[in-house]
């Protein structure tokens, strides 16, 4: 059994499998990063959470699959979350304490 990316990312030098899955999931993530990019217009995606550990065995095929597969897309530029895997944990803690200090409502309070 695999855990999550970690554990395909282990498995990539000696299992074809986890190759063609994690091909799979790269290109997946390029489409998807490309299609919220032309919405937004972004410049630069962080990538963070579990799959910033990855690193460079993330980043790099990413950005091979994004600049093959941008048609009208500018290719934004692609770093890790200087946080990491806490990266939304710290995100998450931010929103919740900057909305005590202003007051403003919960989510799901009435």
């Amino acid at each position: 059994m695999v855990d999550g990316a970690a554990g395909v990312v282990a498995l990539l030098p000696h299992d074809a499998d986890a190759v063609a899955v994690w091909q799979h999931a790269v290109e997946c993530l390029a489409d998807g990063l490309l299609d919220a990019v032309a919405l937004l217009g972004s410049s630069r995606v962080v990538v963070g959470g579990g799959l910033s550990n990855a690193g460079a065995t993330l980043l790099d095929p990413l950005a091979r699959a994004m600049h093959e597969r941008a048609s009208i897309h500018v290719v934004p530029e692609l770093v890790v979350a200087g946080l990491g895997a806490r990266g939304g944990v710290v995100g998450a803690a931010l929103v919740a304490a900057e909305a005590e200090h202003l007051h403003l409502p919960q989510v799901g309070s009435r």
